[in-house]
């Protein structure tokens, strides 16, 4: 299930050069590279829920891993195929409510890439993800953590769209993973969010900027704050 405005509120104009189009390119390079070093390292068969207009797909296959990307936005979905750069990796892309069941134990792993934050019901997407990796597959969430849904930008986006914003930080994650049979594997600071403390510090809210500032990469920020705003690694038995 999912609020009438995801089929709505991305606009192919907006969407066409992403994410070369924004100044939070570096951010979401980071996040997807991080991604990338945790998937395996040898080829295997990738699900990316959520994959919007397929730029994380894309990316995942040209690491040489075999991806289907499922989102329920057509305009989305449209421009993916045109994202790609090598025709013999081409990923293969599904109309589906990534809240509803889509397949029984095909993939390696599963991939929220800064949509499950998105979900009415994230315990059913992540129980989704859970039916669809074999057995040892893994489930990477890397997510916006807490304070998101409390941000100005996020409240009028939600408003003004239509469409679920809500903070996805790890513990809340795990908590919901455990719940469905899901392994905790580890938990990581959120790259895109270091990248930000380290090179564009304009980027951060005021206080949050304060604080990331005076702790950069210090051992408390990383054991502390990748709870609250990190990437989340899960199991299937």
């Amino acid at each position: 299930m999912f609020k009438a405005g995801e089929l709505t509120a991305y606009k192919k104009e907006e969407l066409k050069d992403f994410p070369w189009n924004t100044e939070y390119a570096g951010y979401y390079l980071s996040d997807i590279a991080a991604i990338i070093s945790l998937l395996p390292k040898d080829p295997c068969d990738v699900l990316d829920l959520g994959c919007g207009p397929g730029i994380t797909s894309h990316f995942y296959a040209l690491r040489g891993h075999r991806v289907v990307g499922i989102d329920v936005n057509t305009e989305c979905l449209a421009l993916a195929p045109g994202k790609h750069l090598n025709t013999e990796l081409r990923p293969a892309f599904v109309r589906h409510d990534y809240e509803e069941r889509f397949c029984k134990e095909l993939f390696d792993a599963a991939v929220f890439h800064d949509s499950l934050h998105h979900a009415m019901y994230p315990e059913a997407a992540l129980m989704t993800a859970f039916e669809a990796l074999k057995p040892g597959g893994i489930c990477i969430v890397s997510e916006p953590g807490v304070g998101h849904s409390w941000s100005q930008f996020a409240q009028k986006f939600a408003r003004d769209n239509n469409v679920t914003e809500r903070s996805t930080p790890p513990y809340k994650v795990w908590r919901l993973g455990k719940r469905i049979g899901f392994e905790l594997v580890a938990v990581y600071p959120h790259f895109g969010t270091l990248h930000k403390t380290m090179f564009r510090t304009e980027q951060v809210p005021g206080l949050l900027r304060r604080i990331a500032h005076s702790l950069r990469f210090s051992v408390l920020s990383l054991l502390l704050g990748k709870w609250l705003h990190g990437v989340t690694v899960l199991r299937k038995p």
